[in-house]
């Protein structure tokens, strides 16, 4: 997810025939939404408004 945040493009996705799995595994494939992914735990900040009494304020 880093890099995609980073600019840099997703790696292409290999071949189905091209994966040999070890003796008695499988190939699975999985399709993935980036665009929801990247909105839902992406690490860019969220910028929250917060209202603090004036006393705290001078001391921060």
């Amino acid at each position: 997810m880093t890099e995609l945040e980073d600019g840099k493009p997703a790696p292409k996705a290999s071949p189905v025939e091209n994966i040999k799995p070890e003796q008695g595994g499988f190939v699975s494939m999985l399709v993935l939404d980036i665009d929801s992914f990247a909105s839902k735990y992406g690490k860019k900040p969220g910028r929250k408004n917060l209202t603090i009494p004036a006393d705290l304020n001078t001391f921060a």
